[in-house]
C-alpha cells in the first residue's frame, strides 16, 4: 500500500498529471519520442496522452487522433487515421490481463492506466476486485510484492476458503502453509480447521504480511469486463517511428 514517503510522491505525479492539457500542448517532435520511448517518463507521459484516450470510469483505451509525428511517412499516417483514429484499443493476453500496442511494445494496460493518471509507475498494482481486465481507475491500487501476493485469490482446489489452509482427508487433519522469500514453509498439522487458520494467521504476522481489506466495486458496466479487441491486427505496422 501506499506509505508516507510514497504518498508524497504519489501527490506531486498526480498533480502534475492533472495539470497536463493534451489539448494545449504542442506535439511532440520526432527527437522527443525518440527520447520517450528510451526512457524519459514525462515525454513518455506526453507521447501516451497523444496516442490514446484512457476512460477511467470503465478502464477502457481508445485511439486519439494521433499526429503524423508518430509515424514514419504520411502513408501510414494515413492508414492509421482511415482505419483506427478513435476507435477503441487494446487485447487480452493469456492470462486474462488487459495489454496495449503502440510503437512496436506492448503494455500492460493498469500499469498505463495508472500511469497516464497518476504521472509514475508503481512498482505492483493490483486488481482489487480480482477481475484483471477491469481496469477502472477506482479498481486500481498500489501495493507492495508481499501484500500483491497475499491478496492473490484462493486456488480453486483449496478445501477450506482460506489462503495456505486446506484439509488432507487421506489422514484426517488440517495443515498450515505460508510462502515466504520463495519458500514454501510448512506450518504443522491441525485437528481443526480453526487451529490451522490461527496458525497461519500468526505466521502472516510473523513474516510482516500486512493485511489486506477486501474491497467490493460495484460493477458500472460489462464493457470493462469484456475481451478487449484489437481493431486491426495489422495495426502495429502503423505504430513505428
Amino acid at each position: 500500500m501506499l506509505t508516507p514517503e510514497s504518498i508524497t510522491t504519489y501527490q506531486r505525479n498526480s498533480n502534475a498529471a492533472a495539470g497536463y492539457c493534451a489539448a494545449c500542448t504542442k506535439p511532440l517532435s520526432g527527437e522527443e519520442i525518440t527520447k520517450a520511448l528510451n526512457g524519459d517518463e514525462k515525454l513518455y507521459f506526453r507521447y501516451l496522452h497523444e496516442c490514446f484516450r484512457y476512460e477511467a470510469s470503465t478502464g477502457e483505451f481508445f485511439w486519439k487522433n494521433r499526429p503524423i509525428e508518430h509515424f514514419k511517412s504520411r502513408q501510414y499516417w494515413v492508414a492509421f487515421k482511415t482505419r483506427l483514429s478513435l476507435k477503441k484499443t487494446g487485447s487480452i493476453d493469456s492470462c486474462g490481463y488487459a495489454q496495449l500496442h503502440v510503437s512496436g511494445k506492448t503494455m500492460s494496460a493498469h500499469r498505463t492506466a495508472w500511469f497516464m493518471t497518476y504521472g509514475f509507475y508503481p512498482s505492483e498494482i493490483d486488481h482489487i476486485n480480482h477481475i484483471r481486465n477491469d481496469n477502472r481507475i477506482i479498481n486500481l491500487r498500489e501495493v507492495t510484492r508481499k501484500e500483491n501476493v497475499i491478496n492473490t485469490l484462493i486456488r480453486k482446489d483449496n478445501s477450506s476458503g482460506v489462503t495456505g489452509v486446506s484439509f488432507r482427508p487421506e489422514r484426517n487433519h488440517w495443515t498450515a502453509r505460508i510462502r515466504h522469500e520463495g519458500k514454501l514453509v510448512h506450518l504443522g498439522k491441525f485437528m481443526t480447521k480453526e487451529e490451522a487458520t490461527e496458525a497461519r494467521r500468526k505466521a502472516e504476522i510473523l513474516y510482516g504480511y500486512a493485511e489486506i481489506k477486501t474491497v467490493c466495486i460495484p460493477l458500472e458496466s460489462e464493457c470493462a469486463h469484456e475481451a478487449y479487441v484489437e481493431t486491426d491486427p495489422n495495426s502495429r505496422m502503423y505504430d513505428d517511428n
